[in-house]
C-alpha cells in the first residue's frame, strides 16, 4: 500500500504577518499614486514646452513687430539751469519757467504724425498758465 498524500502546510497569521501584509498594500497604493503624479507632471511639462515653442518660434514675427512698434525714441532738451546771483545776492541771470509736456513716440514716427498729435493736444487740452 502506497499512501501518497500531500502534506498541507499550516499558515499562521500572527501580528507580524498581518502588519507586513498591511504595509505591502499601503506601499502599493503609495507607489501607484506616485506614478500617477509623475505622469501628470510629465504631461503638464510637455504642454508647457509646446506652448513656449508656439509663443517663441511660431509667433516670432508677431512679437518682433510688437517690440518695434512699442519701443520709444528718446528726445532730450537742455536742463533748466536756475538763477545766478552775485556775492551781494543780486540776481544777475534767471531763466523763465515754461510749461512742458513729454510725449514718448513710437519708433519711426513721421513729422506729420507728430504735428497732428501736437495740434490735437493744443485743441483739446486746457492748461492754466497763471
Amino acid at each position: 500500500m502506497n499512501f501518497n498524500y500531500k502534506k498541507n502546510s499550516i499558515r499562521f497569521n500572527g501580528t507580524k504577518e498581518i502588519e507586513t501584509k498591511i504595509r505591502n498594500q499601503t506601499d502599493n497604493v503609495i507607489s501607484r499614486r506616485f506614478k500617477i503624479l509623475i505622469v501628470v507632471v510629465f504631461i503638464f511639462g510637455i504642454v508647457l514646452l509646446l506652448k513656449l515653442f508656439s509663443t517663441q518660434i511660431n509667433n516670432k514675427e508677431y512679437y518682433e513687430t510688437k517690440l518695434a512698434q512699442y519701443n520709444t525714441d528718446v528726445q532730450t532738451t537742455d536742463a533748466f539751469r536756475g538763477n545766478i546771483y552775485d556775492r551781494n545776492y543780486t540776481r544777475l541771470v534767471y531763466n523763465k519757467n515754461i510749461n512742458c509736456a513729454t510725449y514718448y513716440a513710437i519708433k519711426k514716427i513721421t513729422d506729420e504724425e507728430l504735428e497732428s498729435i501736437a495740434k490735437f493736444l493744443v485743441e483739446h487740452v486746457n492748461v492754466d498758465t497763471k
